[in-house]
Parts: C-alpha cells; structure tokens; sequence
C-alpha cells in the first residue's frame, strides 16, 4: 500500500467541484524511468501545486468494490486526524478529507477543546449529530479536554432523558448510544427540560 508520494507534479486535474487529482511523477528528474501517481487533494491543497514542482504527499488509499483511488495531505499530522475521523461513525473517507482540510489541525483541535459543535458543522454535509460524535470521540487526541463522558458532566447525568428513551421504546444500550452521541449537544442546553432534550435527540436521527 503506498503511504507516501513524493516527486515531480507533471499535471493537476479537476476531477469534482471540490477535489482535484495531482499526478506526481516518482522520481527527481523526468529523464529518469519512473511511474507517474494520481493522488486526489482537495481543491484547496490542489492549488499549492503547480506543474513541474517538487511535492510531498502523505496517502491513505480508498479501496472500495467499485472503486480504488490515493488521498493527498500535505503534513502527517493531517493524515493522523484524518485517520482517527475515519473511527467516527458516519464519517467517510472524503467527508474526513474535507473535515481535515477545512478546519486545518489546529482548528480541529480548537473545535475539539472548545467542544464547538458549530465549528465542526460549518463543514460541508456534517450535522450537528456526526459533529457531536467526532467531539466525543477526538476528545482522547487532546489530554487537556475533560471528555463529557467519564467525568462530572457524564451521560449519567442525563440518567432522566435515558429513562425516557427506554419508555419510547429504545433499549437500554440504543438509548445510552443516544445520549452518548449528543452529549456534548445537550451539555450546552443549559436548563432546558427533559422533553426538551429528548426532543433534541431526536432532530438528531
């Protein structure tokens, strides 16, 4: 599996309304025998390069029935956060790309720490449920944030909105996975009633 490309931009090709494909050729000098490798970037990354430059590509290659192809980061960083997106339900490989190239590491991180779920939602195609669930689940990347689950302001808490669930005919582990997923959306409702977060849940579905 190639991990890392790296060589001589020959061409950029559109190839989406946001993504683009960089054909680098792998070796230092066109003279030399070598192999030319599509890699599809974001348009954004896709206009950091331009023809006959040298470039460095970290790749995770997509592989599905229908189709196979390399995805582009210009830092490992990117690629590793890229990875751990791919772990939250909901995310695919492009969604992640997007995330990724969005919001940069560091306003990943920011959203994270901040537990900024309309950061995160200003993100092409992410709701406020999948936002809620990269919180949740990034939130191990980052020592200094006190994740909503295991401390004070765990799903325990809202003990009272579970019950609920269960009495609208949820199971027990279905409605702690609820809650759990919108937790960091219901630590922000403040004083709001238990109809009024297990409404919010459900806008959620």
């Amino acid at each position: 599996m190639v991990g890392f490309v790296q060589g001589i931009v020959l061409e950029v090709f559109q190839t989406g309304k946001n993504t683009s494909s960089v054909v680098v050729w792998s070796q230092s000098s066109l003279t030399a025998p070598g192999v030319g490798i599509s890699v599809v970037v974001t348009a954004h990354t896709a206009a950091l390069f331009t023809d006959g430059q040298m470039a460095s590509l970290w790749t995770y290659l997509v592989h599905s029935e229908n189709d196979h192809y390399l995805l582009g980061f210009t830092i490992k960083e990117k690629l590793r956060y890229f990875l751990r997106l791919l772990d939250v339900q909901g995310v695919g490989p492009k969604t992640g790309l997007f995330i990724i190239d969005s919001l940069g590491v560091e306003g990943l991180q920011s959203a994270i720490r901040e537990q900024s779920i309309e950061a995160i939602t200003k993100v092409p195609g992410i709701g406020k449920k999948t936002a809620a669930k990269i919180i949740l689940e990034l939130s191990q990347e980052l020592p200094s944030v006190k994740s909503l689950v295991g401390n004070a302001s765990s799903i325990d808490e809202f003990a009272d909105v579970i019950a609920t669930l269960r009495k609208l005919g949820y199971s027990a582990v279905a409605a702690r996975e609820a809650v759990t997923a919108a937790a960091p959306l219901l630590a922000q409702q403040g004083e709001k009633t238990t109809a009024e977060k297990v409404q919010l849940i459900l806008q959620q579905k």
